[in-house]
Parts: C-alpha cells; structure tokens; sequence
C-alpha cells in the first residue's frame, strides 16, 4: 500500500464510506449505491445526462464539480482497502461504466477488460465525441488505482492504447489518454512502457513528449496520498509486463453480450 504516514492529510470525514455501505445516497437526484448498480445499469441515456453520481462512484481525492460530494479521504482509502465488500461493490461501479463504454471486466481480480461485441461500436462513436467522459476516465483510473490496486489501470490503458493506436479506434480520446490517462500511473517504468508502446504501434508517427507537449498529467510534482503506489498482495512484485495477454500487444473481444437483459 502507498505511503502511509503523518504528513497525509487527517481528516475524519466518512461520507464515501457512508455511500459504499448504502447508508446515504448521491445528491443531486441520485440514489443508493445498491440502486444505482441494480437500476442504472444499462441505462445509457441517463448515465450519459446525468452528471453527479460519478463523484460517489469513484471518488478521489480532489473535489470535482459536484458539491455536494465529498472528496476522498486517506482514512476512507484504508477502510475501503481492508473490507472486501466494499471492494466488490467498487468492482460492481467499474463493470458499470466500462458497460457504458462498450467494454466488459473480464476478470474481476486481475483487471482484464474487452471489447463487448454487441455494443462496443456504438460506445466507441458515443465515447468518441462525448469529451466529458474523458474527465470521467481520469477519475476512475485515478479511483481505482488507490481502492483495488495500480494492475487495475494498466489493464483498462493497455486496452484504450491498442484500440487507438492499432485499430485507429477512439481517435479523438488519443490527446486524454496520453497527457492524462496514462500519467496516472504510479511507476514511471509503467508510464515508459506504454508510451514505447504507443510509438510501435503507431510506426513512430506519434513520438510521445513528456518534457513539452504531451507533458505529465495534472499531478506532476504533487506529493500525497493519491499520488503513492498502491498495490495488492498478490501484484505486489509481480511485473506485470511478463503476462501473456500483455506481451501480445492485441485486445481481447467477449464472446456475446453478457449483459443484453439489462438494456434500457
């Protein structure tokens, strides 16, 4: 787990806490947590329109542009990372939006996702023109990274790179994904290996710049909390680069639409 230590923010705050164990809902005209992954699943239209449950859903430690949600706190990020339940329904927020994005969470541990045959073209075009979404994206990798662990976000990056830069897919997400998504990883030995990885793909037509243009995210030179390296267990010193869906530098498709009794 990251760092933890006295210059971190105390703040005895719980309110995220009090949101993933059903206790408050999101504001405004939002729901319960159980409600949301249970009614809201699907329902693309009002995930698209509706702007203030992402804020609950994946809380970080700065606050966005919902006032009424609380940021994250560091003495949050312990409780959510010791309780597995609390885990799970993170898990059930990601599988949410990665619908929401035509993909699938194909293993729940690991972090592996794939194209959803059924919808994923339809999600692309949306994603693609939908810039908002974009802000959504560094938030839950930003989220996620702290909760479940930084394998959590290679795998989601791996994704959004070969789609971009092997498919010509999401063209217009290329400019968020390097200069905001991908520094979100915590290990600059990460960080290299996709922005190599960029440039093999695309023939070395997109020569990644972190000293100008393309910079280090909106983090660069912060030193807290939300910036450490968190990680479990079971990934703790594992390199991640030596796994096989990894080294084949493609993506992975679901077999069929695992979720077509849940449209809207």
């Amino acid at each position: 787990m990251g760092n933890d230590n006295s210059s971190f923010e105390d703040d005895s705050r719980m309110d995220n806490h009090k949101f993933y164990t059903n206790k408050i809902p999101s504001i405004p005209n939002g729901d319960f947590l159980q409600n949301i992954h249970l009614k809201w699943f699907g329902n693309w239209k009002l995930l698209e329109r509706h702007h203030g449950y992402i804020q609950f859903l994946f809380p970080i430690r700065l606050a966005g542009l919902n006032d009424f949600a609380q940021p994250l706190t560091f003495n949050e990020v312990k409780v959510f990372r010791k309780d597995e339940e609390i885990k799970y329904r993170f898990i059930k927020s990601y599988k949410l939006m990665l619908d929401f994005y035509g993909l699938v969470l194909e293993d729940e541990l690991k972090g592996v996702v794939s194209r959803n045959p059924a919808t994923y073209k339809d999600r692309y075009y949306h994603l693609n023109s939908s810039f908002h979404n974009y802000l959504r994206i560094t938030r839950i990798l930003k989220c996620m990274g702290v909760v479940l662990g930084e394998h959590y976000k290679v795998y989601l990056l791996n994704h959004f790179v070969v789609e971009m830069f092997k498919y010509n897919q999401l063209q217009n997400a290329k400019d968020s994904l390097i200069r905001y998504w991908l520094p979100t990883l915590r290990k600059q030995e990460h960080l290299i290996y996709f922005d190599n990885l960029i440039e093999e793909l695309s023939n070395n037509k997109r020569k990644i710049d972190r000293n100008n243009r393309d910079g280090h995210g909106d983090e660069y030179g912060q030193d807290n909390w939300q910036t450490q390296y968190y990680e479990t267990e079971e990934y703790l010193n594992v390199n991640l680069f030596e796994d096989e869906y990894l080294k084949s530098k493609d993506i992975l498709t679901h077999p069929k639409d695992p979720y077509s009794d849940k449209r809207f």
